[in-house]
């Protein structure tokens, strides 16, 4: 067995009370090219089902599951941030799926423009999900701020497409 790589990027997604969330999202993270990644599930639920369902994907190495006794969005990803090893984290939520590039897009764009320190993405809602509940697209109307932020009344992104 050789040295472990050390991942180039992080993909941290919180998790409460969702399993069937959880796997399909934890999924098509796993389906991204390459394998110099790592996708950190931090659960916050309230009983084992998400971990069941996630087992699956236990012999996966580029796979970390996180229990956390700690609740809320925000402490989930704090909890993520800390164990991660990459230094490009990227967020989405359990109800996202994102595409097979979308770890290696946000690492080209890392590495294209270093100076950048906060990126969103376009999230976009299946048309057979629309009217379903609630559920935020974003599309970013600026391609970048530098030394200057967005006004009040503009979207600045989505936590399910951040990095």
């Amino acid at each position: 067995m050789g040295m472990p790589i050390t991942p180039r990027i992080s993909a941290v997604v919180p998790t409460r009370n969702r399993p069937d969330h959880a796997v399909l999202c934890a999924g098509s993270i796993l389906s991204n090219t390459g394998d110099v990644f790592e996708l950190l599930i931090v659960d916050q639920s309230d009983d084992e089902a998400t971990e069941r369902a996630l087992a699956v994907y236990a012999g996966d190495r580029r796979f970390r599951y996180i229990r956390s006794s700690s609740r809320g969005l925000s402490a989930a990803r704090n909890v993520g941030v800390e164990q991660s090893t990459a230094p490009i984290i990227a967020f989405t939520d359990d109800d996202c799926r994102v595409s097979t590039d979308w770890l290696q897009q946000i690492t080209t764009l890392f590495e294209q423009e270093p100076e950048a320190a906060l990126v969103f993405g376009k999230v976009s809602i299946p048309d057979e999900l629309k009217g379903r509940g609630f559920a935020a697209e974003f599309e970013p109307g600026q391609r970048a701020y530098y030394h200057e932020l967005p006004a009040v009344h503009v979207a600045w992104g989505l936590g399910a497409n951040l990095r």
